[in-house]
């Protein structure tokens, strides 16, 4: 698939250099599609957990929270 877009990005630009602003557009758009498609995904956080180990995840709801010293 990804040979496919590359193959037709370069078709559309080819094009667009004629002087067509609709060959522009869609070259661009499909460009941008493109890169949008090979970008990995992002890792927040990785670790290992030996055997007996616990990972505990909570979310706090900040509005809830009065916070110390007030």
């Amino acid at each position: 698939m990804d040979r496919l877009l590359g193959v037709l990005v370069r078709k559309l630009f080819r094009r667009a250099r004629s002087g067509d602003p609709l060959w522009l557009v869609l070259a661009v758009s499909l460009w941008v599609f493109r890169r949008a498609r090979r970008r990995p995904p992002s890792l927040v956080w990785r670790t290992r957990l030996d055997p007996g180990e616990r990972l505990v995840i909570s979310s706090l709801d900040p509005r809830a929270h009065t916070g110390s010293g007030d």
